[in-house]
């Protein structure tokens, strides 16, 4: 019919959105949280990912594929052609139950260029990958552990100093195996 159902909150700038595939849930991500919301009641289960330092903005956040947990990407934007500071940098894995924080990835070797920290997940669960920029490889963890298991090297294909605010994403492939980056 066309006609508006329902809001999940308001005010703030939406950097991603996502329904959950086990679950009526739906994830929507601001610069400085990621709420969880019931689609069916409208109302408001958790608040995940608080962003203590005002200068770090969530920039993309994903459900598992069991829908219990969220994985954040966050970032901190910096003048153009200047690197942003790994370390300011996180991907973070939260559990929806009881909101807590079960993984901090390392994002060290996160080559930034933008402080747009995009992220996936697999279908099976078992891999977690980030890039940070248009010309940033891709970092690819073992969900379960955390252990780094592949860093894929990307072609640089813009100029920061004239594109600052590149779009992008990564996405694997449905049966896990590959992973595309646009």
């Amino acid at each position: 019919s066309g006609e508006l159902v329902r809001t999940f909150g308001q005010g703030k700038p939406v950097n991603a959105l996502a329904i959950a595939t086990k679950s009526s849930l739906l994830l929507k991500a601001t610069d400085e949280d990621v709420q969880i919301w019931d689609v069916v009641s409208g109302s408001l289960i958790r608040s995940l990912a608080k962003r203590q330092n005002s200068e770090e903005h969530i920039r993309d956040a994903k459900f598992s594929p069991d829908s219990k947990m969220v994985l954040v990407g966050a970032g901190t934007l910096e003048e153009p052609g200047k690197n942003t500071p790994a370390e300011n940098d996180v991907v973070e894995l939260w559990t929806i139950a009881d909101g807590s924080l079960v993984r901090r990835f390392n994002t060290e070797s996160l080559d930034t260029l933008s402080g747009y920290v995009k992220i996936a997940v697999s279908p099976d669960g078992n891999a977690i990958a980030a890039a940070s920029g248009c010309n940033s490889d891709i970092h690819i963890w073992n969900a379960n552990d955390g252990r780094p298991i592949n860093r894929l090297k990307t072609t640089s294909i813009v100029d920061p100093a004239k594109f600052r605010d590149c779009k992008y994403g990564i996405v694997f492939s449905i049966d896990s195996s590959k992973l595309l980056m646009n």
